[in-house]
């Protein structure tokens, strides 16, 4: 239970403007603690703290912050070799000498002191009910507590849990060894059940990292740990050094390209690759269920449950497309897809659910409201068949004794229906299933006003000097839900989200699978609203949430990747399918875009520049430059304010740099404090160019002005 903090002072504006450094040093510090030692936590990740008025420190929930995610491979500092004890005693010597006011310094020690104790009680409440795990962690805890393997000790802690949660007891297995006095002792080591696993993770991370079109030599330089690189399984012991060293912050390799400079981006990739082991070892993908881990060859395949859905719920489907068509001439499409291991791995970076991991997309030339009555008739049909399918022949799809049924539809509607059929829409299928609509996360909103008011009372020149409230203008828009952001192009579809649950023989709820049926306008695919293009987004969305920002030739990569991923797909269909018609009214045929030769090498590198440009322009990216790069932001060569394709052959390409999602980013990584005189450029529409802010003044301005949902609920309550 939480204890009161008896503080006479409260934490206002003025208090956070003013410690604003300290703060986030702290919360920092803290929320790499949860993330290393928080075995008595339900989750193995963190969205952020927050600091209340009366000083307690308590964790941002998703309505706060949904787009950001941190896990144990995105700690950034030393912090991983520190005991709890130390980490307490460094956060209150900074307090001590960065606080002016006792009252203040004692408000402060109170409520870490409260963090720390509910961190014990829930740790001795967990390891009590897990008694193998705990006799697992005693092994190596008197080293910890000397100072000594304090690293590997945490990771071995976070292992051993994220283990025992997926096999219970049968993660460890006893085995004979010697004490220092040379007498037999037995002691607890991973079994060849958690081997087999952590092989698993590993072999796929690497066909991942692969498929993000990079090499494994960026994460394991010069051949370090040759085994994963030549996918052999090894021991226990060893991927726990590995893990250590993926998450180890403080890289060095003289050899490495610029200096410091290159150990830091050793180390942001070390940190990604970790990310992907740790999205892999989700319950959404299931992998610690499945027997085929055990083989030489471990590519992740979906469940079997899962593919009988997808083979008989797809024949329904096609059977009920083929009906529509017959009876009403429509020209329906069907087309099935599962979601690449790669794209689950990104979902759940991002922190989101994945509902898609199967899918059938039904397409139309004409899909709009008038196509209501058809998009209901092929739904109905499907779900009636479907529900009474799982219903009578459960062996199908699960194991014998075992039941499978729907457990809800979730509906999301993108410009196809209006909103009275919608409620239709339920209706009709309100009594052969639970039906509701999609719910999304909602942004906290906060007006341009409220913004202004605060900066007026905290920063005067902000306001007053025009540009920099342009500046400022801008990015407040992209986090307080005044601008539309991540949609490219006229999209328009009509998705069913179907959740089913597996019940054991008792009753008892054991899984749930998921899948997505998407009616989708087969405009689409013209244009910045081809899936493409918006792959180029996530993609440059999930490495830079991943690293915070990547150079410009990484993006350049990737973009030109889906480029011509697009002109293939485009290949035999319309040719309007190969053109990207651009806001600025410029239009580029990718037909030939399959491969860069010396005739469209021009077109590619035009087609690249614009679409990052397109999305600087939606306020999605954002340019960055180090302060510690060897030229300054007015090296940067932009035309009429934009990128040009002069950028991607410029000697300087390594010092453009692109990020996103800078507010949510900037709450988790404490090493930011490190960048605060790093540029950020922001498109100013009324401007038509980039405006710079430096990274420092730009996080004071966002959290100054948000909405304390805490002291909201005290004046409330």
């Amino acid at each position: 239970m939480t204890s009161a903090i008896n503080v006479r002072v409260e934490h206002t504006d003025q208090i956070k403007k003013k410690y604003t450094s300290l703060e986030r040093t702290i919360k920092g510090k803290l929320t790499e603690l949860l993330l290393i030692d928080g075995i008595g936590r339900n989750a193995d990740s963190c969205r952020g703290l927050s600091i209340t008025p009366d000083f307690k420190i308590r964790e941002l929930g998703k309505e706060e912050n949904s787009k950001f995610i941190s896990n144990a491979s995105t700690i950034k500092n030393p912090l991983l070799h520190a005991t709890e004890d130390r980490i307490q005693d460094e956060i209150f010597d900074l307090i001590e000498r960065q606080v002016d006011e006792q009252e203040l310094i004692e408000a402060y020690k109170e409520g870490i002191q409260d963090f720390f104790t509910n961190l014990r009680n829930k740790r001795r409440s967990y390891l009590s009910k897990h008694p193998m795990y705990r006799q697992f962690l005693t092994q190596g805890h008197k080293e910890y507590r000397q100072g000594e393997n304090i690293a590997k000790f945490n990771v071995k802690a976070q292992l051993g849990k994220l283990l025992h949660e997926k096999f219970g007891d049968e993660a460890f297995e006893k085995v004979e060894s010697v004490d220092q006095n040379g007498e037999k002792i037995e002691i607890l080591k991973f079994s060849s059940k958690s081997v087999d696993y952590l092989y698993t993770l590993f072999y796929n991370a690497t066909l991942v990292w692969n498929e993000w079109g990079k090499s494994i030599n960026q994460v394991f330089h010069d051949g370090d740990y040759p085994f994963i690189a030549q996918n052999i399984k090894v021991s226990g012991e060893d991927y726990i050094d590995v893990i250590a060293y993926l998450v180890e912050r403080e890289k060095h390799n003289p050899h490495g390209r610029y200096g410091n400079l290159g150990n830091e981006e050793w180390a942001k990739k070390t940190s990604q690759f970790c990310d992907i082991i740790w999205a892999l070892s989700n319950d959404q993908l299931g992998i610690h269920k499945g027997k085929y881990f055990e083989s030489l060859d471990p590519r992740f395949e979906w469940d079997k449950t899962t593919q009988h859905l997808f083979e008989i719920g797809g024949e329904f489907l096609k059977n009920e497309v083929n009906i529509q068509n017959r009876l009403y001439n429509t020209d329906f499409s069907l087309s099935q897809r599962k979601k690449s291991l790669a794209s689950c791995a990104e979902k759940i970076i991002e922190g989101k659910k994945i509902n898609d991991s199967m899918g059938f997309r039904v397409s139309s030339s004409a899909l709009d409201n008038e196509y209501y009555q058809h998009i209901l008739g092929v739904s109905k049909n499907w779900l009636l068949h479907l529900t009474t399918s799982l219903e009578k022949e459960p062996q199908r799809y699960v194991n014998p004794g075992e039941t499978i049924s729907i457990k809800k539809v979730s509906i999301d509607n993108k410009g196809v229906l209006k909103k009275e059929d919608m409620e239709n829409f339920k209706n009709a299928l309100s009594n052969i299933v639970h039906i509701e609509n999609r719910e999304k996360a909602k942004t906290p909103y906060v007006s341009e006003e409220e913004r202004k008011g605060s900066l007026r009372e905290s920063y005067p020149d902000d306001v007053a000097t025009t540009e920099k409230w342009e500046t400022l203008r801008s990015i407040f828009q992209q986090f307080s839900g005044g601008k539309e952001r991540g949609s490219n192009g006229g999209y328009k579809d009509f998705k069913l989200n179907i959740t089913l649950e597996v019940k054991n023989a008792k009753g008892e709820s054991i899984n749930t699978k998921s899948m997505e049926v998407q009616f989708d306008d087969i405009n689409n695919g013209i244009g910045l609203a081809n899936f493409n293009i918006r792959n180029c987004e996530r993609s440059i969305n999930t490495q830079s949430r991943l690293s915070f920002d990547i150079p410009l030739t990484q993006a350049r990569q990737i973009i030109e990747k889906n480029l011509k991923y697009m002109s293939f797909w485009a290949k035999d269909k319309d040719p309007k399918f190969s053109k990207l018609d651009f806001p600025d009214g410029d239009s580029i045929d990718i037909s030939s875009f399959i491969r860069r030769d010396l005739k469209n090498g021009g077109d590619i590198d035009r087609a690249t520049v614009k679409i990052i440009n397109y999305f600087l322009q939606k306020g999605t990216f954002f340019l960055y430059h180090r302060a510690d790069s060897q030229r300054s932001v007015s090296d940067i060569y932009l035309e009429k304010g934009m990128l040009t394709p002069k950028n991607l052959e410029s000697a300087h390409i390594e010092d453009i740099r692109i990020c996103t999602s800078l507010e949510v980013a900037t709450q988790q990584h404490s090493y930011l404090q490190n960048k605060r005189e790093d540029q950020v450029g922001i498109y100013i529409p009324e401007r038509a160019r980039i405006g710079w802010i430096s990274l420092g003044d730009l996080i004071e301005r966002i959290n100054l002005g948000k909405v304390n949902r805490d002291k909201k609920e005290k004046s409330q309550s």
